[in-house]
């Protein structure tokens, strides 16, 4: 079998060879690291690369909280490959007017699936920006505060929305 898992602070990780799953229990994660001078809002976030999918207990069992300090999450999955957040709460990202908070995803596929992102404080909650685009199923993004307050989809990739719960503010 090519599964492998690692167990580390609470959090297990299993490759399947195609995915890697990252899965946080209950519980809320709160991020202390401060911005690396130089680095702006992404210093302290927590990063998502190349087919990488975050699978949390639910969102009011799984918090992921920035802070107020940066953006929680940078995905960069690349053209092709998939970053993905299930089941988790996304709160207290901070960014200036010009960066989202919340989610800064830039190419290659985002994947919200039943996650609240809320509390966030800049330019937007959630940015997906490229050509393969965003899919949000039972999502909400609401009670974010900044120039843009929701979602912004960018660049020539598709967004889709499935069962959405809430404002979305897109």
């Amino acid at each position: 079998s090519d599964l492998q898992q690692l167990n580390f602070g609470g959090c297990t990780i299993v490759s399947s060879g195609l995915f890697n799953t990252v899965t946080l229990p209950a519980g809320t994660f709160v991020m202390t690291r401060q911005p690396v001078q130089g680095n702006g809002f992404a210093g302290g976030s927590l990063f998502i690369g190349e087919n990488i999918v975050v699978q949390g207990a639910g969102t009011a069992k799984t918090i992921i909280d920035g802070g107020n300090i940066s953006a929680v999450f940078i995905a960069r999955p690349g053209a092709g490959k998939l970053a993905g957040i299930l089941q988790a709460t996304v709160r207290n990202g901070l960014a200036d007017a010009t960066h989202p908070a919340g989610i800064d995803h830039q190419n290659g596929t985002l994947l919200l699936q039943q996650v609240l992102v809320t509390q966030n404080q800049g330019g937007f909650a959630v940015e997906s920006y490229g050509t393969d685009g965003a899919s949000l199923a039972q999502t909400t993004i609401a009670a974010n505060r900044g120039t843009g307050l929701g979602f912004y989809a960018g660049g020539t990739g598709n967004l889709t929305i499935v069962n959405k719960i809430g404002r979305a503010h897109v």
